[in-house]
């Protein structure tokens, strides 16, 4: 299986499923960097604005992903089976083209994103579909 995607930039990026252990490793290391953070749906009211409280657990999130040195690793193994305008994704790449790596978050979630999705796609998540849509730059700048 594999996917072309024409990024905002121009840059073509082609995906091809990375091995099953590569992807459950970075399935396993984002989840437990995720069990980290203290959000408890049970108490989250989904009626009224979401606090400054959750924001700051989702940012934490967020960042906590974005530096997390496993996932990176779990990461970088589902790139070798990515191209990016027809070359390998490497550091290489990063340090001699200047426009991929401005594309370089666009890459890590598009890659991220196509290897978890045959993960996520038999989970009901319409439990939590009601959390996303109030994350609104309103919101946000409430908690501030």
């Amino acid at each position: 299986m594999n996917t072309k995607k024409r990024l905002k930039s121009g840059a073509e990026l082609e995906i091809t499923m990375a091995s099953f252990r590569d992807t459950k490793d970075l399935v396993d290391s984002i989840a437990r960097e995720l069990k980290k953070n203290d959000i408890d749906i049970k108490t989250l009211n989904l009626e009224s604005e979401i606090d400054g409280g959750i924001i700051n657990s989702l940012k934490n999130m967020f960042l906590g992903i974005l530096v997390n040195e496993e996932i990176m690793r779990a990461l970088n193994k589902c790139f070798e089976k990515a191209l990016y305008n027809n070359k390998k994704i490497t550091e290489d790449l990063f340090d001699n083209d200047e426009r991929a790596r401005a594309d370089y978050f666009v890459i890590c979630w598009e890659v991220a994103r196509y290897n978890l999705a045959p993960f996520l796609n038999g989970i009901d998540l319409s439990l939590i579909k009601g959390v996303f849509p109030k994350l609104t730059t309103q919101s946000i700048q409430k908690s501030k």
